[in-house]
């Protein structure tokens, strides 16, 4: 990606600067190593431009005269701090449209992270500041008001009332947020749980299911660090035990989209390994969870004459009682994912 450059040097009239040529559009949630731009930038520069170069001369005593730019970018920042956290500062986790602009003086490059117009900038020492770079925001909608940010380590909470709260990832967090963003490409969206947006270096396109299956992994994350009642991700179990050929195997189904298998047979559960579901898979899984009400269901001896037992638990959040014929279809989608599945 080549840089924005501008080879005259900027005066502190309001004479229009040089044209750029505007960078490939990538939503970013948060400053990263290569800065991408939104939209074509208008003639003249943003007001902004100015105020960066404005306040480097008056904090440095440098001559704007001597001030020129180097780069700058349209991106959104994840909160009201502008991509910028200060120990002890409370940000207000609001999607902040604006600008990352690099100056150089004298030698030296100078990098601002500023809102639209410029009322606020901050100077970034070296850029970001840390290799735990932002890359999944959450913003639940509805009555309820909360956002997620998650990073590559942590996941920042804000509550629209209350305290930030921040949580370290589990290892499984990390794995399954490292999937999302190096298999799919940039995004944001708005699902049916809430609006997102991905920082990701993959290239496959994500399909509205596939988009909702990130979402519903950043808000269970999200819920699980602020909410004081348990939280599951899990949208469906299923367990089959006996019969002649002795199965003892479980399938786990969770919202994010990952299917786990394990095997019962010894006397500890031993994982079988794990897949995703593909966006045929993931849309069923939603349809389903959406319109049904949880239920769980245990069949044996008549209805299984081998005396085989099958359980299926299921998570659903919708209102209506689902009947025998969809139950039997759950746990039909159930066992297929068992039966062709592929251990890793």
């Amino acid at each position: 990606m080549t840089a924005l450059t501008a080879t005259a040097t900027l005066q502190q009239t309001a004479t229009p600067l040089p044209s750029i040529t505007p960078l490939e559009s990538t939503p970013t949630v948060a400053p990263i190593d290569t800065p991408t731009a939104t939209m074509e930038l208008p003639i003249p520069y943003p007001a902004a431009v100015r105020a960066a170069i404005e306040k480097l001369s008056r904090e440095s005593g440098i001559s704007a005269t001597d001030i020129s730019l180097k780069a700058i970018q349209r991106v959104e920042w994840p909160d009201a701090c502008l991509g910028m956290k200060t120990p002890g500062v409370m940000c207000a986790m609001i999607v902040t449209p604006g600008y990352r602009i690099i100056l150089t003086a004298r030698g030296r490059q100078y990098e601002y992270h500023t809102n639209l117009d410029g009322s606020s900038i901050v100077y970034s020492a070296g850029g970001s500041q840390s290799n735990d770079k932002p890359v999944l925001l959450w913003r639940q909608s509805g009555d309820s008001c909360i956002n997620g940010l998650l990073s590559t380590r942590r996941v920042a909470v804000t509550p629209c009332a209350g305290a930030m709260l921040n949580s370290t990832l589990t290892d499984t967090d990390t794995q399954m947020l490292g999937h999302f963003t190096s298999v799919f490409a940039s995004f944001s969206a708005t699902t049916k749980i809430g609006n997102i947006i991905l920082v990701g270096t993959g290239s496959q396109v994500a399909t509205a299911a596939e988009q909702r299956s990130m979402a519903e992994f950043a808000r269970y994350v999200t819920l699980r660090v602020s909410s004081t009642q348990a939280v599951t991700d899990m949208a469906l179990e299923w367990h089959r035990e006996g019969g002649i050929a002795g199965f003892c195997d479980d399938v786990a189904v969770s919202v994010s989209g990952q299917l786990r298998v394990s095997s019962c047979r010894s006397s500890s559960s031993q994982s079988l390994g794990v897949q995703w579901l593909d966006p045929r898979q993931l849309q069923a899984v939603y349809d389903w969870i959406d319109e049904y009400q949880p239920y769980q269901t245990s069949h044996a001896g008549a209805v299984n004459p081998d005396e085989l037992v099958v359980t299926v638990k299921f998570y659903g959040r919708g209102n209506i009682a689902p009947t025998e014929s969809t139950k039997q279809s759950i746990a039909a989608f159930a066992q297929q994912l068992r039966t062709t599945f592929k251990p890793s």
